[in-house]
């Protein structure tokens, strides 16, 4: 039996997607209607990237890159960037298509030592960034009031002197969709790189320290 809901006499109707300040909700939050919409974006921005090779250097290049495709690869990847990799793989491969075409790259090349050569994040890494950049400013207060009580400290809980009691406490999730989310998986990254990096610097100097650290360390 479904439950009718209703606003001021309204019926809202139940719906599979929405488009939400640019981002495509769907029912079972596994992101494939909005996967597949900027798939459609990113293809036709690659077709411009392939035409514009035959008249401007790498330089040009990358900056049509950073133009075109990477406002696509980041907006909102905190929310729909720990979708499974099945759903991933698919923009992975078309960000591979893209630094292939930069560089007149043959087709099967390896695309790592290309992302390294033009100093590109690949997509895995650049949910990384911006998570962990979302955690910072979770962190040191600089988002709205709203988020402040989003995270809390292992010391907050217990009194326990181990060296984690400043890290974030993970919350329990038992959903997947609650897993995938940026409250556990930004817990997750922020507390990696609490232990690595400075946290107590500028925003500025902390987006330097960790996009440096994603270009030459793996990660899982």
């Amino acid at each position: 039996m479904n439950d009718k809901l209703y606003i001021k006499n309204d019926e809202i109707k139940q719906v599979d997607h929405t488009k939400f300040l640019g981002v495509i909700i769907d029912s079972k939050l596994n992101w494939d209607f909005h996967i597949n919409y900027i798939k459609q974006k990113i293809a036709k921005s690659i077709g411009i990237l392939s035409k514009a090779r035959k008249y401007l250097n790498k330089t040009c290049l990358i900056t049509l890159y950073y133009s075109f495709l990477y406002p696509l690869f980041t907006y909102c990847i905190e929310v729909w960037g720990s979708a499974c990799s099945t759903r991933i793989t698919a923009l992975f491969k078309l960000q591979n298509k893209s630094v292939r075409i930069i560089t007149s790259s043959p087709y099967r090349d390896p695309s790592g030592p290309l992302f390294e050569k033009l100093k590109i994040l690949p997509l895995h890494k650049i949910y990384v960034l911006r998570t962990t950049t979302f955690m910072f400013k979770c962190y040191h207060h600089l988002l709205p009031i709203i988020f402040d009580n989003m995270f809390i400290r292992n010391e907050e809980v217990h009194n326990y002197q181990t060296r984690f009691k400043t890290h974030l406490r993970v919350p329990a999730a038992k959903l997947l969709c609650l897993r995938q989310s940026v409250r556990v998986k930004g817990v997750y990254w922020w507390n990696y790189f609490h232990d690595r990096l400075n946290i107590n610097c500028s925003l500025n100097v902390f987006k330097q320290s960790i996009r440096k650290y994603l270009a030459y360390h793996p990660i899982m």
